[in-house]
C-alpha cells in the first residue's frame, strides 16, 4: 500500500516508520504518472518497507525542504532522516536501494 501524504500527515508518517520511501511527484508530470503502477508493485512485493507519495503541487513546502529539483524523486528515510535519493524513474536502483533498506531493517 502506497499512502499519501501532505504538509500536515507527513513528519508524523516518516517518523513513524522505521524505513520509508517517499516518490514526490506531480500529476502533470508524464513520467510520474507513468511509474506510478510500477511504485505501487514495488510497494506490494516490500512489506518491510512502507511507501508514499508526496504531491508537490499540493505540497510545495515539501518539495523545497527536500531540495527536490526534478520529479519524479524518490528518498529514501530511516528513523526519520533522509538517507538516500534517486532522480527519474530508474527500477533497478529503487530496486536495489529497497532492498538495502530491507536489510537495514532487519537490524533496527
Amino acid at each position: 500500500m502506497v499512502s499519501e501524504l501532505d504538509s500536515q500527515s507527513f513528519d508524523a508518517f516518516v517518523h513513524g516508520h522505521a524505513i520509508v520511501l517517499v516518490d514526490f511527484w506531480a500529476p502533470w508530470c508524464g513520467p510520474c504518472r507513468n511509474f506510478a503502477p510500477t511504485f505501487e508493485a514495488l510497494a506490494q512485493k516490500n512489506a518491510t518497507v512502507s511507501f508514499a507519495k508526496v504531491n508537490i503541487d499540493q505540497s510545495p513546502d515539501l518539495a523545497d525542504r527536500f531540495n527536490v529539483r526534478s520529479i519524479p524523486t524518490f528518498v529514501l528515510f530511516v528513523n526519520g532522516r533522509a538517507r538516500g535519493e534517486i532522480q527519474g524513474a530508474r527500477l533497478e536502483q529503487l530496486q536495489s536501494m529497497v532492498a538495502q533498506a530491507a536489510s537495514i531493517n532487519l537490524v533496527l
